[in-house]
């Protein structure tokens, strides 16, 4: 099957969905978790401004003993101007004070006159497929009696106004694919991301199996590419923070070498202000407003349906991926957009339940299933690295 634009049906009952929607899927979306952090992003130039002016912007006796806004490490690089890059601060607090914070914030940056720095309260990213952390030593083993068609080389017809699309026609050389996942124990060096320390090379490793088995798709689909991850969660985590996923979003975007972003993850928002959500918004159309070259930006539907998207599915100009079922029909686990939203959507295979993607396998313990958004994320981003080898 070739993959086509896609439309948004109404979800069926009976399907158990892979982040635990189960046979009866849920009507009302679950209650946010607090927030624990909240997040600044701008240009440097303009972030700097805000931290140095923390005392002025937090007022109060109730604020002022929250930890200053510490701005994340981002890597030196020779063809980055870090006065122009975006970047991201991170403010440490109590989870009662984000509405308090982001409130105070906002009204003082305005009158303090510093503009482009987008503050939200933190939020969450997990795996589009699974939130099971800590599979280590595991094998994966794509279905047998699909192979044919998940792994048929083919092509995509992009909308034009997607980012980065443009830019396809002056691609040259090896196509370079940045996967922002849980890591690629198939890869032999990968870069991790952290609020601790710059983005650095290291081992490939991966304690969830997500994002080893993502990559691997995409260079079954595209040999010739280079798939290189960043690894966003930390040994430990089931979920990644916000801040260091629009870092490693922010670096991608930054390098003119990179040529596809491909984004398996969705967000669990930790505040109710939905609207106010910006960042990786602010990160992904800089270089668009600055007419410098953009990545192709892929991002997974979401397996919480009839629950509705979110970040970064949500965020304006990336294709977002939805799971197809082997006879090409929409399966019910993919979230739809939510209203007002027309996102560039994609089909691509992402298997079902009783007819999966593959199986991942752990010694000592059950194999389970693989399907979901994620694999057609990953399906998408390796058509579109090899759509310029004409």
């Amino acid at each position: 099957m070739s993959v086509r634009r896609t439309r948004t049906r109404t979800p069926r009952r009976g399907e158990t969905s892979p982040d635990g929607a189960g046979s009866a899927p849920p009507q009302t979306a679950p209650e946010p978790p607090l927030a624990d952090f909240s997040t600044l992003t701008g240009r440097w130039t303009d972030l700097q401004r805000a931290i140095n002016a923390w005392d002025r912007l937090i007022e109060g006796p109730a604020l002022r003993v929250l930890t200053p806004p510490r701005a994340l490490p981002f890597p030196a690089s020779p063809d980055v101007d870090a006065a122009r890059v975006v970047r991201v601060a991170v403010v440490r607090h109590e989870p009662q004070a984000a509405s308090a914070l982001v409130a105070r914030v906002r009204g003082a940056l305005r009158r303090l006159g510093i503009e482009g720095v987008v503050v939200e309260a933190g939020y969450f990213f997990v795996p589009a497929a699974t939130r099971d952390g800590n599979w280590k030593d595991w094998t994966v083993q794509w279905n047998p009696d699909r192979q044919a068609a998940l792994f048929r080389p083919r092509r995509v017809a992009l909308p034009s106004a997607a980012l980065g699309v443009r830019w396809i026609p002056r691609w040259t050389g090896r196509r370079l694919v940045v996967l922002i996942d849980t890591g690629d124990a198939r890869a032999g060096v990968q870069i991790g991301f952290s609020e601790d320390r710059r983005p650095r090379e290291e081992a490939g490793f991966d304690n969830h199996g997500h994002g080893t088995t993502v990559g691997s798709l995409i260079r079954h689909l595209s040999a010739d590419a280079e798939v290189r991850c960043y690894r966003v969660f930390q040994r430990s985590e089931i979920r990644a923070p916000s801040s260091v996923v629009i870092n490693a979003i922010s670096v991608a975007v930054n390098s003119n070498a990179v040529h596809v972003v491909c984004v398996p993850l969705r967000a669990e928002i930790a505040h109710r202000d939905e609207g106010a959500r910006g960042g990786l918004d602010l990160v992904l159309w800089q270089r668009t407003d600055e007419g410098q070259r953009t990545p192709v930006v892929v991002c997974a539907a979401g397996n919480s349906g009839p629950l509705p998207m979110s970040y970064p599915a949500t965020v304006s100009g990336v294709i977002v991926s939805i799971g197809v079922d082997w006879s090409g029909d929409p399966a019910d686990y993919n979230c739809p957009p939510p209203p007002g939203l027309s996102p560039h959507m994609i089909e691509a295979f992402g298997g079902v339940s009783n007819d999966p993607i593959g199986v991942l396998r752990r010694p000592g313990h059950p194999e389970r299933v693989i399907y979901g958004s994620s694999y057609a994320t990953a399906q998408i981003a390796g058509a579109i690295a090899r759509t310029a080898d004409r």
